[in-house]
């Protein structure tokens, strides 16, 4: 079974010709994130996602534009890909990267909802604000000594769901020029 940082990195965009082939990109993805790892915080905190939701945007004029999220904070001409597996903390709560500028593809995915676990003290709650991440995530630990290390940690086995996609929340688009809400179905829960 692969790695997230294997899958991330073997994703290619630029394939998918339909929402629906993009969707089943997303989904391979998704089960890895949602059933087969957490991030870990200097040893002290586990990150559990437990609802992600995927956005995508090609930059190639000849792509399908109506797989493109017109909404997506990290694209534009002037903007530099991010590495695979960076971090883009924004408004909505942070993002994992997997762009590629060879492609022209920017892809990412926002952790909606996840479950927490302090080792020190022992504490452990499940969060569905998707803002209060970049507190359980950035926060609470010190930066002085070793700094701040945050990793992923793949699970060796887990069980491969059939996780059903539904609509991403609190998105619209524009479509035909009226604002509608978005009906991609990238959004995988838990």
């Amino acid at each position: 079974m692969k790695t997230l940082l294997q899958l991330l990195k073997d994703f290619d965009g630029t394939k998918a010709k339909t929402i629906d082939e993009l969707t089943q990109e997303f989904k391979i993805i998704a089960n890895r994130v949602l059933f087969g790892g957490h991030f870990e915080i200097n040893d002290k905190t586990e990150i559990f996602p437990l609802d992600i939701e995927f956005y995508y945007y090609n930059e190639n004029s000849n792509a399908p534009a109506d797989l493109n999220d017109s909404r997506m904070y990290h694209r534009g001409k002037n903007l530099d890909y991010f590495p695979i597996f960076s971090f883009y903390p924004n408004e909505s709560g942070v993002d994992v990267t997997f762009e590629h500028e060879d492609k022209k593809f920017r892809a990412s995915f926002l952790i909606r909802k996840y479950r927490y676990k302090y080792v020190d003290p022992d504490v452990e709650d499940t969060i569905d604000k998707p803002r209060y991440l970049w507190e359980d995530m950035f926060g609470y630990h010190s930066i002085g000594e070793n700094g701040i290390s945050i990793k992923w940690v793949d699970e060796p086995d887990f069980e491969f769901v059939d996780l059903k996609p539904i609509k991403r929340e609190h998105l619209n688009t524009e479509e035909d020029g009226k604002i509608v809400p978005d009906k991609k179905p990238w959004r995988f829960k838990r």
